[in-house]
């Protein structure tokens, strides 16, 4: 006898899309694109039902299919359902190793490498080095440079993202090296983007400022943005751009950028980038005094965001400045120790752990808990002291 599952839909998904429906009404945005955001959260909800269906795979077109299925689809479907995963990682992965083990079955080498570069982006950093050296592997024996340079720059970003900045630029550069040898043009606008990122984390922002607007030139100038790794590359870069707006306290650019990243995330197959945006976009209304809106949009992303603990460390680290704003401090409190739990399964997190310690200890020195002051104490001298071999070299390299 079948048994029929009732289905609640989480509390959290109406709400998002309340948002998003708001956002749109403000922003005037076209029902076309309204449509494609409805196509967001339908396969949102579907990734949610079918985690409790190990047997099941889910496309985000809403179409349910078996595994085994996957077999009789072409390279480019594959490739397709993987980029419109967005940030369902776990969604993600199956297409990529369905897309690897056809390639290993017809023992293609290109495509071999790239189902290692497909499973690069959406696994955690140690094992995306594992894939970046097989990538490298692959290019090297058939001599494609192309390949090559897009295991170092993985490499690269796996390295960026475990907080090995030296490592991840060293990566960078050999990847540059090669890109520029054989003028490929958008590799390097790629890797121009991650010593961006570097430039960022190493306080050099007006830097990084130039090379993120550098790059959108490039997007902007030509139709550039058509081939899905394209298309989230300029996500990407205008997502950098609103954020070191952000920290410029530009904000008024840094709103016309996060607008302008929402509506073209939503507007585009590709949702990766569009919680990246929300939170920006939550940030810059922290930054101007709008605390309510800013919480709400901040929740929400980190609702959607389920890959990079960073980003997530990040986030509630505005979270908490916004409850510390309406005097909430239980909430003050309890966002900061989430990125304290985060760093401790996760110890990649540092530069925002950092910033949590240093708040959490006077915190707790000013409502005189010794003991909770001293242990956070503890915590941030020994990541401190972390970051000074980190930090004591890249700043001179970079």
């Amino acid at each position: 006898m079948s048994v029929l599952k009732i289905i609640l839909i989480p509390s959290y998904f109406i709400d998002i899309f309340k948002h998003t429906l708001k956002f749109y009404n403000q922003n005037k945005v076209k029902k076309k694109q309204l449509l494609g955001t409805c196509f967001l959260f339908v396969g949102l909800l579907i990734f949610n039902i079918a985690k409790e269906n190990p047997t099941l795979t889910v496309r985000f077109n809403s179409q349910i299919i078996k595994n085994d299925s996957l077999k009789n689809e072409s390279y480019s479907s594959l490739k397709k359902y993987y980029y419109e995963s967005g940030n369902n990682f776990d969604v993600a992965k199956i297409y990529a190793n369905a897309y690897l083990k056809r390639a290993k079955n017809t023992n293609d080498p290109i495509k071999i490498a790239n189902g290692y570069f497909l499973l690069s982006q959406v696994s955690d950093e140690n094992k995306a080095l594992e894939y970046t050296d097989s990538i490298i592997k692959y290019g090297s024996k058939i001599s494609n440079k192309e390949l090559i340079i897009k295991g170092y720059i993985q490499k690269g970003i796996a390295y960026y993202y475990l907080a090995k900045y030296d490592e991840a630029l060293s990566k960078f550069l050999e990847a540059q090296k090669i890109a520029i040898q054989e003028k490929n043009e958008f590799q390097q606008i790629v890797i121009k983007h991650n010593i961006g990122n570097l430039k960022n984390v190493t306080n050099q922002r007006e830097e990084a400022l130039e090379i993120f607007r550098e790059n959108i030139k490039y997007f902007n100038k030509k139709e550039k943005k058509k081939d899905y790794e394209q298309e989230r590359q300029y996500l990407k870069s205008l997502f950098r751009l609103a954020n070191i707006y952000n920290v410029l306290r530009k904000l008024d650019s840094a709103k016309i950028i996060n607008e302008l990243g929402i509506k073209e995330s939503l507007k585009s197959k590709n949702k990766y980038m569009y919680p990246m945006f929300l939170a920006c976009y939550g940030s810059t209304m922290q930054l101007s005094g709008k605390s309510e809106k800013a919480l709400d949009s901040l929740k929400k992303s980190t609702q959607l965001i389920n890959n990079r603990k960073a980003r997530i460390a990040s986030i509630y680290l505005i979270i908490s400045k916004g409850y510390y704003d309406k005097n909430n401090y239980n909430q003050y409190e309890n966002y900061l120790l989430k990125i304290d739990s985060i760093y401790t399964n996760n110890p990649e997190t540092i530069k925002e752990t950092k910033i949590a310690y240093e708040a959490l200890v006077n915190f707790y020195k000013k409502n005189k808990d010794l003991e909770k002051q001293l242990f956070f104490m503890n915590k941030l001298i020994k990541i401190d002291s972390i970051l000074d071999k980190k930090f004591q070299n890249i700043n001179k390299n970079i």
